[in-house]
């Protein structure tokens, strides 16, 4: 069968704009090279979820889906008012673009932009109704070159936009009714992280996919979603089959870390902790004037992981070594940060960690003190801020 799937999907890659024929037997060479083993996307989607759990984290800021209801009809039906809408919002998306192309360098990923048209949006009126209609007016798909950097991707924007008036919308985790509703059965491989934008009335939709998966929902959305040509019922299997195969894909290459950590140059993985006190205030520690990196710097407490170590262990021991304390337990969050120091990437995986002892400092750091969470701007470098308020957050007490 894998012959006449290849044969099909190549032709038909060839017949759709936007497609890339060589990635589609890319994709299918790979899925052909592995072990039987290792094709049950089952297992795989759960060692997915164990591996990288940061990848089915649903919320972004609080806010839900269901709170982003937009009054949209007296827009719709009036050419002028829309016209009129779009240019003045023009600035601001324009920024946005700029941001977003910044953020996401052409180097390693491929934006592409969209304003739908007013009688998309009317159809999307009878369609969905008022909540749904205009999410959308502006889009844009941000593809990485390589499956690997999606779970970077995702912490970069994550950190960039967390002030924003942003909601998710997670269908990597597809785990309940509400987007099964919004996104319909046919879309059962349309593994994706929608982001939606609030540009008062207007939204922009900002999503993130594979590149594997993006191949697919080309395919799938000319012939399938919105068919603009007429298969066969074998056709349209051929094509349902290239979303599993797909899914699969994506699945293993990230889940193998080896080529993660290979592909974005993970040089040094790290551990940081948020500890309240009984007050609900959160440590931070200032690194001694003596160290050659981030001399001076407040910081969550925590430090590198050393080979063979887990994040509970790698925590304990930097705790006990650093502040002279005990963890009593750790728990882990999704939340992760990956930067760049040099040509280097560095990783930091936050935990809340609750300590007993009297803090005693070692050469590692010259002060400590416990802030309000919201105080902790006035500490922290601007690029962390954002990330430890998410893991702050995240076990708020």
């Amino acid at each position: 069968m894998m012959n006449e799937l290849a044969e099909y999907l190549v032709s038909l890659s060839q017949s759709v704009p936007g497609s890339d024929p060589n990635l589609v037997l890319e994709i299918l060479h790979t899925y052909d090279q592995l072990p039987e083993a290792r094709k049950d996307f089952s297992e795989l989607r759960q060692a997915l979820r164990n591996a990288r759990p940061e990848l089915f984290v649903r919320s972004v800021n609080g806010f839900t889906h269901q709170e982003f209801v937009v009054p949209a009809t007296h827009i719709c039906s009036d050419p002028d008012v829309f016209t009129a809408l779009l240019k003045d919002k023009r600035d601001d998306i324009d920024k946005l673009r700029q941001s977003l192309e910044q953020l996401f360098p052409s180097s390693e990923y491929t934006c592409t932009w969209r304003i739908k048209d007013r009688t998309t949006l009317e159809h999307n009126i009878r369609k969905y109704g008022m909540q749904r209609a205009l999410i959308d007016v502006v889009g844009v798909r941000i593809v990485p070159k390589r499956s690997e950097l999606l779970p970077l991707m995702i912490d970069q924007f994550e950190t960039a936009y967390q002030d924003s008036s942003v909601t998710k919308l997670n269908t990597l985790a597809y785990e309940d009714e509400e987007i099964i509703r919004v996104i319909g059965p046919h879309s059962v491989y349309y593994r994706a992280i929608h982001y939606y934008l609030r540009l008062e009335p207007i939204f922009v939709e900002i999503q993130m996919r594979t590149p594997a998966i993006d191949e697919w929902s080309i395919l799938h959305h000319v012939t399938i979603y919105k068919p603009k040509m007429r298969l066969t019922e074998t056709e349209k299997a051929y094509v349902t089959e290239f979303g599993r195969i797909c899914n699969i894909v994506d699945c293993v290459r990230l889940i193998d870390t080896s080529s993660l950590a290979d592909m974005t140059k993970i040089a040094r993985h790290n551990v940081a902790a948020v500890i309240f006190d009984s007050h609900g205030k959160v440590l931070l520690c200032k690194r001694s004037l003596k160290k050659k990196i981030a001399s001076g710097k407040w910081h969550l407490p925590g430090g590198q992981i050393d080979t063979g170590e887990n994040l509970t262990e790698a925590i304990k021991r930097e705790l006990s070594e650093e502040l002279s304390i005990e963890v009593t337990s750790v728990r882990e969050t999704p939340v992760v940060h990956t930067y760049k120091i040099g040509e280097e990437f560095h990783q930091t995986q936050y935990v809340q960690a609750v300590i007993q002892g009297s803090i005693v400092l070692n050469d590692e750091n010259d002060d400590y003190v416990f802030v309000e969470p919201t105080d902790i701007v006035r500490y922290l470098p601007d690029d962390r801020v954002q990330v430890a308020l998410r893991a702050i957050n995240y076990f708020s007490v």
